[in-house]
């Protein structure tokens, strides 16, 4: 692995990235692409068992400074594995990661993919990846994703405004975004748990009297 130095958490709009490899200091955890069979002999589950404690033969979660994701099925010899373990199942386990992240906020889980459009040895692009760790649900603000992976621009939609009671999770795709939201910088938009309005400079606000008339179950989107 190359030596950056310092393994430096930066920011890109409201997510925070790394660059370069991952570093073994104190407050990391390696998040690496794992086979249920714990079998950890190549790429970054290899890194993992050799510089991040990762124990052969445990294939999910947390061991030492190291945290295993399944990904891939050795078992499965079609098409040579890939995609030998289904999205659903992979965002199951991201949940469980997410949950482990959220009990240990004093660790910054650093996910080990740097990939885009290329595919990784589970047979699924970066991007396949980025999707599915958004369909995992609100990410904790400790799990940390490559500065490729960032910049591809896939996490901007996100929106965490957890220390106002808020968390929000938009998908352009859905077409949530009915013009009586709050709309934020980005082009999102926010309410709080009670479904009251936050402001912010520049923006112009509806009552929520007309946003229910508009879209009568928004609370069922608020997820904070």
């Amino acid at each position: 692995m190359s030596n950056f130095g310092i393994d430096s958490v930066f920011k890109h709009s409201e997510r925070e990235f790394y660059k370069g490899d991952i570093i073994n200091d104190l407050d990391t955890i390696f998040v690496f692409g794992s086979n249920p069979e714990g079998r950890h002999g190549a790429g970054a589950a290899k890194i993992a068992k050799n510089e991040f404690g990762a124990i052969y033969g445990q294939g999910e979660g947390l061991q030492n400074k190291s945290y295993a994701l399944p990904t891939k099925d050795l078992r499965v010899k079609s098409n040579n594995g890939s995609k030998s373990i289904s999205e659903d199942d992979i965002i199951n386990s991201i949940k469980k990661l997410y949950t482990t992240a959220n009990n240990n906020k004093g660790k910054k889980f650093k996910v080990a993919y740097r990939n885009t459009d290329a595919r990784s040895l589970n047979g699924y692009t970066g991007l396949e990846m980025i999707k599915m760790f958004k369909s995992a649900g609100v990410i904790p603000s400790n799990i940390i994703f490559s500065e490729e992976w960032v910049k591809t621009g896939e996490f901007n939609n996100i929106r965490d405004y957890g220390k106002m009671g808020v968390t929000w999770f938009i998908d352009p795709k859905k077409g949530l975004r009915p013009p009586g939201f709050l709309r934020d910088e980005n082009g999102d938009y926010v309410l709080n748990k009670e479904g009251k309005k936050i402001m912010k400079p520049g923006q112009v606000l509806l009552p929520v009297s007309i946003i229910s008339k508009i879209l009568p179950n928004y609370r069922d989107y608020n997820r904070g």
